[in-house]
């Protein structure tokens, strides 16, 4: 079911929510910035360097905590929280469905499993389309330099991942934001470095390379926009 998801999470007892690689924590911020009432927060990323960002991000605030830990094996007790996330990684996992399903483990029964991930399929202008682009680039360098980090999903890719986890209540919102300018020199600038790391990466590989610069070309020219993302909300079965 589409529905306005804003609105749904407004209405939302949270309270213990766990976010899974959850980096600097800025998704975590958006749920417990949304969400009628939480207790408390963790984030948890196997990456040490993740810490600090997400400390700041969450200073003096004793709800949150942050642990270094592999989402696909959790060291939690069944059942231990009320409300389970991941946004935008599921396309950085090697196999996301043992990550949900562990994400499930430790969810209460009834408790709210939340889904936010940009998709490459669907009507996307090709300011989204430069995006799709960049980010299929930069999963092919780093595949090559054995970092995990897939292609985008398609939309149907992930609503079959959350039908095999069997939840109720599912809903759905599409995330399209079109409201800035694709050429805005802001963004722009923020995106040509990444492009010129990447490029720097792939030196030896000459066909990434030139790919590289055919999309900074079509980043000043078509310009920029975030792709779609599907934000999904279930609830886990009872019984």
């Amino acid at each position: 079911m589409t529905t306005n998801m804003t609105t749904t999470l407004k209405q939302l007892t949270a309270g213990r929510i766990l976010d899974v690689a959850t980096g600097s924590g800025n998704f975590l911020k958006f749920i417990t910035d949304t969400v009628n009432s939480f207790s408390d927060a963790t984030g948890i990323d196997f990456k040490d360097a993740a810490a600090t960002p997400f400390n700041e991000t969450f200073k003096d605030d004793p709800r949150f905590h942050f642990q270094v830990m592999r989402a696909e094996k959790m060291d939690y007790p069944d059942r231990s929280f009320d409300t389970v996330c991941i946004s935008n990684s599921l396309h950085h996992l090697e196999q996301p469905e043992p990550v949900l399903q562990e994400m499930l483990r430790v969810l209460k029964p009834g408790g709210n499993f939340i889904i936010s991930e940009m998709y490459c399929d669907g009507n996307q202008t090709p300011a989204q389309q430069t995006h799709i682009l960049l980010h299929h680039w930069w999963a092919e360098i780093d595949t090559v330099q054995n970092i995990t980090h897939h292609k985008t999903f398609t939309r149907s890719n992930l609503i079959q991942f959350a039908q095999e986890l069997t939840l109720d209540q599912v809903e759905t919102e599409d995330i399209i934001d079109l409201s800035d300018d694709p050429l805005d020199a802001e963004i722009i600038n923020e995106i040509d470095p990444i492009i010129q790391r990447y490029i720097e990466r792939a030196e030896g590989n000459i066909a990434l390379q030139k790919q590289g610069e055919q999309l900074r070309d079509r980043l000043h020219t078509v310009g920029f926009h975030n792709a779609s993302a599907l934000l999904l909300l279930a609830k886990k079965k009872s019984s």
